[in-house]
């Protein structure tokens, strides 16, 4: 931890960046309970991602700089594009798993983002360019940026693990559905994984893109599947094999890049001392406004399941 470090509990800053995303969005998501459906509506929401998600990465920089974008762009290999796609595979078989299991509150005729629903379908290059763009690319860049870069680098002192389980946790609180609370927390691990094994934010981006891609057009077939009794069980063995077969892809590319980049890295990754790491990670755990995120989600969320 930095010894010039002056403050009571140095994780206050990453908790305070999603404050107000958790907040608005709980907030947008309450107010349009209805499926969205026109371009304008597509387009306004890009704009409301872009600041909701730009405003605390503004902050960011004006607080701690530039510097952190190198510990995060490192070079991308073949292997790293490779990982990302077998992120992608697993994202979409354990989302899709996940949300079989509870099919009365997930309407596969959606698109839902942030707990905000859309009506996403492209009859033509110039609709699906537009939903890209708004519902796709720019929700992926601005997050991935958000989450799987800075708040990363703020919980990189509490090691790998810690930070890559808590900015998880703040990732899902952005779900407003307790029932799609454990997709989105694993996808962040999957995401955060990505970028920290990569060393390339970016290639966590181009995962996320795949995988919104398909929760945009595919996702909703599959979920009809897994209504049909006739064709749930077969769905479920197709969906286990791309399961284990993504965990075994990633797992030999993990270790390659590992093991190349340990060969390469002369200089050890800072973080806390063993015997300081409980300290870290209760520090991590207890910051007040990582609770008052909770919080934020916790109570928008009963209000989505009994209003």
């Amino acid at each position: 931890m930095r010894e010039n470090n002056q403050r009571r509990n140095p994780f206050l800053l990453a908790p305070a960046l999603v404050l107000p995303a958790v907040f608005f969005f709980g907030i947008v998501s309450f107010i349009f309970s209805e499926p969205l459906g026109s371009t304008a509506a597509y387009i306004l929401s890009a704009l409301f991602f872009l600041f909701i998600f730009g405003l605390p990465i503004a902050l960011f920089f004006c607080l701690r700089g530039g510097k952190w974008l190198s510990s995060c762009l490192l070079p991308v290999k073949g292997r790293s594009i490779a990982l990302s796609l077998g992120a992608a595979l697993l994202m979409i078989a354990q989302s899709t798993f996940l949300r079989s299991l509870a099919p009365d509150f997930f309407d596969y005729r959606t698109y839902t983002l942030y707990g905000i629903s859309f009506f996403a379908e492209a009859d033509s290059f110039g609709a699906f360019a537009v939903l890209f763009f708004a519902l796709v690319l720019i929700p992926a860049l601005t997050e991935g940026i958000l989450f799987r870069g800075i708040l990363m680098y703020e919980y990189r002192f509490g090691g790998a693990l810690f930070s890559v389980l808590v900015s998880s946790f703040l990732y899902a609180a952005l779900s407003m559905n307790p029932i799609a609370f454990p997709p989105y927390f694993l996808n962040g691990i999957l995401l955060s994984a990505t970028a920290f094994i990569t060393g390339n934010l970016f290639c966590s981006v181009f995962a996320h893109v795949i995988f919104l891609l398909f929760a945009m057009f595919g996702e909703k077939y599959l979920l009809f599947l897994a209504s049909e009794t006739e064709t749930r069980m077969i769905l479920f063995f197709v969906l286990a094999g791309i399961g284990i077969a993504s965990v075994v892809f990633i797992c030999d590319a993990a270790e390659k890049i590992l093991r190349v980049r340990g060969e390469q890295e002369h200089q050890k990754p800072i973080v806390s001392p063993k015997r300081k790491r409980f300290i870290v990670f209760w520090d991590m755990i207890s910051a007040p406004l990582l609770w008052a995120d909770f919080f934020c989600f916790a109570v928008f969320s009963i209000l989505h399941l009994f209003i």
